[in-house]
């Protein structure tokens, strides 16, 4: 074999293995959003505050890893939501809210209230729960 065909070979394998990889990783991310939903103790349709003051009604829900780590076995999954933001006149508007939920967000219920950088590096104080 030459070195050319060496090269192609190891190129196709390449090819191959980057193919299997991005097939790995959709199925991480089913199975990722299976377990989101899962833990998730909010449903479709509830109403939520977002941000003080600020509330939508959830239509999806997602999924965080923590700090980008899908590859690490002792990597969190957590859950997120999503949806459409309500108006000062109570309908759905037109614009979503960004997603929201443990991984960055203090939770209570429906609400959520931002952990800032202090709390998403797990310092808190007396005033952030």
């Amino acid at each position: 074999m030459t070195v050319d065909d060496k090269i192609k070979a190891l190129r196709a394998e390449l090819r191959h293995l980057k193919a299997e990889e991005e097939r790995k990783l959709r199925e991480l991310d089913t199975l990722f959003l299976k377990k989101a939903e899962e833990v998730c103790p909010i449903s479709i349709g509830t109403k939520v505050e977002y941000e003080p003051g600020k509330f939508g009604q959830v239509d999806r829900i997602g999924y965080d890893v923590e700090f980008f780590r899908q590859h690490e076995d002792d990597a969190e999954i957590q859950w997120n939501v999503s949806g459409r933001k309500i108006n000062k006149t109570g309908k759905l508007g037109k614009k979503d809210f960004r997603p929201v939920g443990p991984a960055y967000y203090f939770v209570k219920g429906t609400v959520f209230k931002h952990k800032g950088i202090s709390g998403s590096l797990g310092i808190t104080g007396p005033d952030d729960e």
